[in-house]
């Protein structure tokens, strides 16, 4: 007895063989079987053949009774998209030029942008003094899934040509498999609204990978995403960056969230809120003081970030003036009811986390009464607040990184206000005229927690495979200064002037002058003019040799003008010492 699989299959081959179906390996010899020399067939028999052979392919390609496993794929033609890349800047590294390659040509990314951050002005909210990326590359990617491919190949190419895995924030590993994820989202819901969002548990919507290499950043965001966070807006100028359109569901992202008051509701709220601080700090009576804050804790409601924020900078206005009216615990206060307020949206809490540690690290700065505190005191308050704030974020917050946090984790290893700082020096120089200000003590410098805080800085930057900036460096030689330690001062002083560029370096000659006239410490000027003035053997370097270097001319008029200020201030005092003369003799040429 024949089995029954035998039977079908016979039965089919039947069919094939008494039907006009054509099987698909004998559509394939239809053309390869005989050759045909198209340069003897006439262009009629030509056209005949084609057509037959076409007739043949369509009666397969469209007949029904054909198995799918025996029809031609009816594929369509790939159709090339030519990515537009944005044009780079001549003054921006090679490696610009590759990432953007990297991520249309490679990895497909479409709509790319590039902004250029480098040669902004200094006082530039967004100039590379200010924040650490050079060059922003934003991009779109097709899915979730297109854009956490993207990311990993991203990872991973660095890692293998630059030995590091870059910093990456918002990619979402496939390896967390749905429960789990629904059990973090779970675990989430049942804290404060700062964790009830599914943003970094759910999909790659948006993935930003910190190269390290040469300030460049990327940021991956499916179209919707780019849509709603408009992050264009924050680096280009441009008006037509900025949307009047606003959407019902702009905050559904958002897991567990609602919606409890109008938008404009708040604006206007907020927009009051902002008065009222703004006539804080035009006012001067005690009684006046009073009243507008009786009329901002009446005008306040809590209905959205800006308003807590601006609660908090009123509030610590008012600390300023009188510490006994609005305490340190008061501040603290607003910034944890902030963080457990349930009808908060935010797109970013990170990026809140991150700006509300800097700020009650100025409170601990400017405070009139923490700043009497001892650094070890201050320190404390700071990693407990860290502890607690960090938190109410899923994802790990990294201060380290921030130029912000840095400059005053330093600051907070001495105290007293009396100081001569960067600020001070770059006014002078600016303004051309000297402070009124006399600087005659010294500041008073923990030892212990300035070396530990050098040392968390020092690691991040080994760790992210680039040098500490200058700006830091010099933070650190004028505290060295300000403090009376004047060892360390010129040790930070001979790293910055081989670090800095050559075009640069007589800027920071003109600087290093003009702190030192404000200090006004005879034995250290006479250290300067008797070392660095013209004494390029004993150091490799000197102002003269690099002002010579520099064609015998200041970047700027007003370098020029402070430097001959400067040494002209100084000659009252230093007229009669022979380490002066040279001095003397350059500024009365200039």
């Amino acid at each position: 007895m024949i089995p029954r699989s035998k039977l079908v299959s016979r039965a089919y081959l039947n069919h094939i063989r008494s039907s006009t179906l054509v099987p698909r390996s004998h559509r394939r010899n239809l053309q390869s079987e005989t050759p045909i020399n198209t340069d003897k067939v006439g262009e009629e028999q030509k056209e005949n053949l084609e057509n037959e052979t076409a007739n043949v392919s369509e009666t397969v390609e469209h007949d029904s009774s054909i198995p799918w496993y025996l029809r031609e794929d009816a594929s369509s033609q790939i159709r090339t998209v030519e990515v537009e890349l944005p044009e780079v800047p001549e003054h921006a590294p090679a490696t610009v030029a590759d990432f953007l390659h990297v991520v249309g040509q490679e990895y497909g990314m479409s709509d790319i942008k590039l902004y250029d951050l480098s040669e902004l002005p200094e006082d530039h909210t967004y100039s590379v003094t200010n924040q650490p990326f050079k060059y922003i590359i934003i991009c779109s990617g097709k899915s979730e899934k297109h854009i956490y491919k993207a990311a990993s190949e991203l990872r991973y190419r660095i890692k293998h040509e630059r030995g590091y895995l870059p910093s990456m924030e918002g990619r979402v590993s496939s390896a967390l498999n749905a429960l789990a994820r629904r059990r973090l989202m779970k675990r989430a819901g049942k804290g404060p609204a700062a964790t009830d969002n599914e943003f970094g548990l759910g999909k790659n919507s948006w993935v930003m990978c910190d190269t390290g290499v040469d300030g460049i950043v990327v940021h991956m965001l499916t179209p919707d995403r780019r849509e709603h966070l408009k992050l264009e807006s924050l680096w280009s100028e441009q008006e037509d960056n900025v949307s009047t359109e606003s959407s019902i569901d702009s905050d559904s992202i958002f897991r567990g969230f609602r919606r409890r008051f109008h938008t404009s509701t708040r604006c206007f709220n907020g927009n009051k809120l902002k008065e009222i601080y703004d006539l804080l700090l035009v006012q001067e009576s005690p009684k006046s003081l009073q009243s507008l804050k009786q009329e901002f804790d009446l005008s306040f409601k809590g209905l959205n970030i800006q308003e807590y924020n601006i609660k908090y900078d009123f509030y610590k206005s008012l600390h300023l003036l009188d510490p006994e009216a609005v305490t340190e615990p008061d501040l603290l206060r607003i910034v944890w009811d902030k963080y457990s307020s349930l009808s908060l949206v935010c797109d970013n809490w990170k990026q809140e986390i991150t700006h509300d540690v800097i700020k009650y690290m100025e409170l601990l700065v400017d405070s009139p009464i923490a700043s009497h505190e001892e650094p070890a005191e201050k320190y404390n308050k700071l990693s407990k607040f860290i502890s607690q704030i960090t938190q109410f974020s899923n994802e790990e917050v990294n201060l380290l990184s921030n130029p912000q946090f840095q400059s005053l984790l330093w600051r907070l290893s001495y105290n007293g206000s009396n100081e001569v700082d960067a600020a001070t020096v770059s006014e002078i120089i600016q303004t051309g005229q000297p402070t009124e200000t006399t600087y005659s003590e010294y500041l008073v410098l923990d030892e212990k927690k300035s070396r530990d805080a050098w040392t968390f800085i020092e690691q991040c930057y080994h760790k992210s495979g680039t040098p500490v900036p200058v700006w830091f460096r010099e933070q650190k030689m004028y505290t060295y200064g300000n403090c009376g330690k004047w060892t360390e001062f010129w040790n930070e002083w001979d790293v910055i002037v081989q670090t800095v560029p050559t075009e640069h370096v007589l800027g920071y000659w003109v600087k290093l002058l003009v702190y030192l006239t404000e200090r006004n410490t005879i034995e250290e000027l006479r250290n300067f003019f008797v070392t660095y003035w013209n004494q390029p053997q004993r150091m490799g370097y000197s102002f003269i040799a690099d002002y010579i270097k520099h064609g015998e001319q200041f970047t700027t008029k007003e370098e020029k003008h402070a430097i001959k200020s400067a040494i002209n201030k100084l000659a009252s005092e230093c007229s009669t010492f022979p380490w002066f003369q040279p001095a003397s003799d350059f500024a009365s040429k200039l």
